[in-house]
């Protein structure tokens, strides 16, 4: 369905995977063409509760039941300390327009500066912004400051079978696809593998001037 164009992985919930070997490190607001990143603000928890308990969203990133609710008061304390105390090795943003509009969410976890590697996953959560561009701004925007500032060697992410939306994002920037974990997730009565994408520091660096940039037709047709 052309709707679900940009649907992609959504993570507001508690990071796994995190140690006391990973690094502190405060999310920057990070600024691109077609997205600017920020950190999470508790003056929107309403719009990320809404979010974090829609089941078409779910449905492409939680392992849990798709139409399962969150209650407010737990969402509440737990966005709290993702805002006030996120854990070592990662780092959450907020996906802004260059209009002020948030539209959706960013992270990077397992974030390590000593074997200098980290995982990332982009949802594009406000349909109206399906498939014009945005996740692969969001994309743009997440390599650059991991590759070129953080001077990361890798980037990976993860999708599941049928996301393939967020699977031919990745594939169309150049993430090569590592590994299949079989029979990962039992979802609709059915099985899917969980696939493991990654791109290494020189790949981005030979190609970073030519990646895709599927905006700049949104932004010519507006003018």
């Amino acid at each position: 369905m052309a709707a679900l164009v940009f649907i992609l992985r959504y993570k507001l919930m508690t990071h796994a995977g995190s140690s006391s070997a990973m690094e502190m490190l405060t999310p920057p607001v990070l600024k691109g063409e077609r997205v600017h990143l920020g950190p999470l603000k508790m003056d929107n928890l309403h719009t990320h509760f809404k979010w974090n308990n829609d089941p078409e969203l779910n449905r492409y990133d939680s392992l849990g039941p798709v139409n399962e609710r969150e209650p407010l008061s737990s969402f509440m304390k737990r966005f709290e300390r993702m805002v006030v105390t996120p854990p070592p090795g990662v780092l959450d943003w907020e996906i802004i327009t260059p209009e002020g509009e948030l539209i959706g969410v960013a992270f990077a976890d397992h974030l390590s500066m000593s074997h200098e590697r980290c995982r990332i996953g982009v949802t594009i959560c406000k349909r109206d912004y399906w498939g014009e561009g945005y996740g692969c701004g969001t994309l743009h925007v997440l390599l650059r400051y991991l590759f070129d500032d953080l001077e990361l060697h890798r980037v990976s992410a993860e999708a599941f079978a049928f996301n393939s939306a967020w699977r031919s994002l990745l594939e169309g920037m150049g993430f090569s696809h590592e590994m299949s974990q079989r029979d990962f997730l039992v979802r609709d009565g059915e099985r899917h593998n969980l696939h493991t994408y990654a791109m290494l520091r020189p790949y981005y660096v030979q190609h970073a001037e030519a990646l895709p940039r599927p905006w700049e037709k949104y932004i010519g047709a507006a003018a």
